[in-house]
């Protein structure tokens, strides 16, 4: 299943390193991931994510961490589901804390980072950007601001 939004409708399991088994899913799994999905957005996001200490508390102590385990377990859903589906769930107290662009300049899209562009980044609030360009590398000598 190329898409990756589809692969919720199917079982993996790995049967041994690099040998899977894909299969259709049971009434009881069809079941779970129906109420699962019903309450959690369909959705994909980053890999890593800047959180507060307080939601890693409520994550830790949520029955949803459970049920995210169980259902990426034996999925073929890509790593990418993890934190938004903990994160931007409708049962996560600290929704309204959460932020898709974890404070990264233009959310990291893959734009290089030069001297013309510098001034930007530094206004723009964000804490993190990536891809700069080093040919120049004294354009990142900041002035204070």
């Amino acid at each position: 299943v190329r898409n990756a939004y589809q692969r919720n409708s199917v079982y993996c399991e790995e049967l041994e390193k690099n040998y899977f088994r894909i299969r259709g899913l049971k009434e009881d799994e069809i079941t779970f991931r129906k109420e699962f999905f019903e309450k959690n957005k369909n959705n994909c996001g980053r890999q890593w994510v800047i959180i507060h200490k307080s939601q890693v508390e409520e994550i830790l102590q949520s029955e949803r961490l459970d049920k995210i385990i169980t259902l990426l377990r034996n999925s073929f859903l890509p790593d990418e589901y993890f934190y938004p589906l903990l994160l931007f769930s409708k049962e996560n107290k600290l929704l309204h804390y959460c932020s898709r662009d974890n404070l990264r300049y233009e959310n990291s899209k893959p734009n290089i980072i030069n001297r013309n562009n510098i001034n930007n980044v530094v206004s723009s609030g964000s804490l993190f950007a990536r891809k700069f360009d080093y040919s120049d590398i004294n354009f990142l000598k900041i002035k204070n601001h």
